[in-house]
């Protein structure tokens, strides 16, 4: 028997949107930087081990339905 276990890390929601939401409510062990992919902007990484499985949310962005305008970007995900 195999049993997987999900970890959720949420975002933390007390803090009030505005130019900096991203980084206020970035949870523990994320931040923001540059990616080191040319042209590619800023990305998330990790400071510390987070196991596989690990899901963080809620995502609050736009969220795409049409999938030819998701691909777009090449930075959308199922």
């Amino acid at each position: 028997i195999l049993v997987y276990f999900i970890i959720f890390v949420p975002s933390d929601s007390r803090i009030g949107e505005d130019e900096d939401y991203s980084k206020k409510t970035l949870p523990e062990g994320l931040v923001i930087k540059s990616s080191e992919i040319p042209e590619a902007g800023l990305g998330v990484f990790a400071t510390k081990f987070f196991p596989s499985r690990t899901r963080f949310g809620p995502y609050l962005g736009k969220i795409v339905t049409n999938k030819m305008e998701a691909h777009k970007s090449g930075y959308s995900w199922q």
